[in-house]
């Protein structure tokens, strides 16, 4: 297995109640070359204690908190700056992923030779009042089906390496602020692939 590390990018709001099982999922990752950089964005309630809690537990946690509430743009942002991996995944701290998630995107980013890969999302109502819905992000492994699709802009469903996110960083004090980061990406990139079998928990 490539032994590249991978630095996944968790920012928080307010989210006591589904960060443990956020951070849990991605330190039980079967892929173990993994830094995991969580950024508290002044939450109001427990986030913050929980994380702490969690760094005593995970010695490849680092934690950080915002001088002051700035949006999960600038929290990417900073912890982009932070991270040491050659490839950057983002896990939102209410979702989880399956534990050969990175495994099996790092192994095909190796096998091709990629800058990005891709993997499916499931969107997970919570208490199971409705079923769980399989969003597949292309028709075809060609860029523009990639491009050109509900699921493009979003940083969580991909690993993408880091030298493209410097490139384009998330736009900080907008709505909306993944578009101005991962399209561009999906452009600049000079090979995407696409991973089946696994998902990202939404």
């Amino acid at each position: 297995m490539n032994s590249k590390l991978i630095t996944v990018i968790v920012p928080c709001y307010n989210i006591e109640k589904y960060i443990e099982r956020c951070i849990e999922s991605i330190e039980m990752q079967t892929y173990k070359n993994i830094e995991i950089i969580a950024v508290d964005d002044c939450s109001k309630y427990n986030t913050f204690e929980i994380l702490k809690e969690c760094k005593e537990k995970y010695s490849n946690l680092q934690i950080y908190q915002n001088n002051k509430n700035s949006g999960a743009a600038y929290s990417r942002n900073f912890a982009i700056q932070k991270s040491k991996g050659e490839y950057i995944g983002f896990v939102d701290s209410d979702d989880y992923i399956t534990e050969d998630y990175y495994e099996k995107l790092m192994q095909k980013i190796t096998d091709e030779n990629a800058d990005v890969a891709v993997a499916d999302i499931e969107i997970v109502y919570e208490n199971n009042k409705h079923p769980s819905i399989l969003v597949k992000p292309c028709k075809d492994e060609t860029k523009m089906s990639f491009i050109n699709n509900g699921l493009a802009a979003s940083p969580c469903n991909k690993l993408i390496k880091k030298e493209l996110l410097v490139l384009y960083p998330f736009l900080e004090g907008k709505i909306n602020e993944d578009v101005a980061s991962i399209l561009p990406v999906l452009v600049k990139a000079n090979k995407i692939v696409y991973v089946e079998k696994i998902k990202y928990s939404y």
